[in-house]
Formats: C-alpha cells, structure tokens, sequence
C-alpha cells in the first residue's frame, strides 16, 4: 500500500492518523511536528502521500505545501485540518 508522511503539531491527531491508515494496510514512514520538518521528511523518504495540518508552528501547512511542489511538482498532499476559513482552503487548493 501507500508510503505516507504526517505532518502535524498533535501527538493525538498524528497517533490516531498512524493507527487508522496502518490498519488499511498503509505504511507511515515519518512523522513531523511543523513544516520545517515536513519538508525535510518528504525530501528524504519521497513518500507517495503527504497529509499536513494547516496550522503548526515555526512553519504552516500551506508554507510547507508550497515548499514540497517546488521541490517535487507531482507531489501527493492532502491537507488536513479543522479550520473551515473558505479562503484558507481556496489558498491551499490555489497552491495545488
């Protein structure tokens, strides 16, 4: 199945992710705590998907989304968060 980082500054979200997505059979290989980490993450284990929080420390989600398309156009993100700002989303959808 899919290789998958997590990117997010909760214990709680980043357990429950893990446990759910290795449960389908997936295989999380990293997890990071704000956007710095997330982009060093994806650069060295080149996962099939990212899934990022929108709001972390040092570095957003959306800081870090633009920073891995750069770095790899056909990168795989889903951003995740619960923040339901219409422009946050229009933002990170307009970032790819």
């Amino acid at each position: 199945m899919a290789r998958i980082i997590l990117v997010d500054d909760s214990p709680f979200i980043t357990a429950s992710l893990t446990t759910f997505l290795e449960a389908d059979g997936h295989h999380v290989v990293a997890t990071g705590e704000n956007g710095f980490e997330g982009v060093a993450l994806y650069k060295d284990h080149q996962p099939d998907l990212t899934m990022l929080d929108i709001t972390m420390p040092n570095k957003d989600g959306r800081s870090c989304l633009i920073d891995i398309l750069e770095h790899d156009p056909h990168a795989r993100v889903l951003m995740v968060s619960a923040i339901k700002a219409r422009p946050v989303v229009v933002e990170c959808l307009t970032a790819g």
